[in-house]
């Protein structure tokens, strides 16, 4: 089916994506192995003004990826294992092209959801859960992440293929609620941290103003405004009108502003530890 024919069948649903807030999304195997037909179909879908979602193992070129990124709102990337030599085990290759592609998608500000699917005995364990949660906390474009526990739905195909079938174990409903409480866990508590650095370093700052302590003060303001934002004459005109003698009491203030909307609005979160 040409990506012209294929463009038509989705359209036929551009109501209900208007209505619901959904689109189209290419899924596989690896959509992206078929890579030119899935750049036409995306880049059509993107022309009438669709939106557009991957499936992907991220296991492919970056200039690739960053040619389809063009045509994508969302990326669906798989994390199968964060263990270099334990994915090369079970996929029969390295993890790194992967990562890189996260990183590459994060400079593009492409939206990703990382999706990891369990498997009992492989990648199972506590070191995996807090690492897909460092990954998470460290690519500002992950809006979410979803565990996906293995199921058995696909063991007929192994018949059919004349294989072997897996004998993993299926996990209860108590199991998976309880590896998405783990991996929520780590993934809250990093992001707990780092407020709470934050705040270490506001405090700091502050202190340090009340006690007229001004020899540090311009390396803090490197560290909090870029220079290009402390030139802005309008920000200037603002906190001299407001009676602030420098851009650093300027910043301290906004700053106490916003660690207090912070805390009153996360109070539970922040004292759940």
């Amino acid at each position: 089916m040409s990506a012209e024919k294929v463009l038509e069948e989705v359209l036929r649903d551009r109501l209900y994506y208007e209505n619901s807030g959904g689109g189209m999304t290419l899924s596989g195997g690896e959509p992206l192995a078929q890579f030119e037909y899935a750049l036409e179909i995306l880049r059509r879908a993107k022309e009438a003004g669709i939106h557009t979602a991957v499936e992907t193992c991220g296991f492919v070129a970056g200039d690739k990826l960053e040619r389809v990124a063009e045509f994508v709102d969302l990326f669906l990337y798989d994390i199968k294992e964060t263990d270099p030599i334990l994915h090369e085990k079970y996929t029969g290759a390295s993890n790194g092209l992967i990562l890189q592609n996260l990183d590459l998608l994060e400079r593009l500000s492409k939206e990703v959801v990382l999706r990891c699917p369990i498997v009992p005995g492989c990648n199972d364990r506590e070191e995996h859960y807090r690492k897909i949660a460092e990954l998470a906390n460290s690519h500002s474009n992950v809006i979410r992440i979803e565990v996906e526990p293995y199921h058995q739905l696909g063991e007929e195909k192994y018949v059919a293929l004349g294989r072997e079938k897996p004998c993993f174990a299926v996990f209860s409903d108590e199991q998976v609620e309880k590896i998405i409480e783990q991996i929520q866990y780590i993934f809250t508590k990093e992001q707990k941290i780092q407020f709470l650095f934050l705040l270490v370093v506001i405090t700091f700052t502050t202190f340090l103003e009340l006690l007229g302590v001004t020899a540090i003060m311009p390396l803090i303001d490197v560290m909090l405004m870029p220079e290009s934002i402390q030139e802005t004459a309008y920000l200037n005109w603002l906190y001299t009108t407001f009676g602030f003698n420098s851009t650093n009491d300027f910043l301290v203030f906004l700053a106490g502003i916003l660690i207090v909307i912070y805390i009153l609005k996360n109070v539970d979160f922040l004292f759940s530890f």
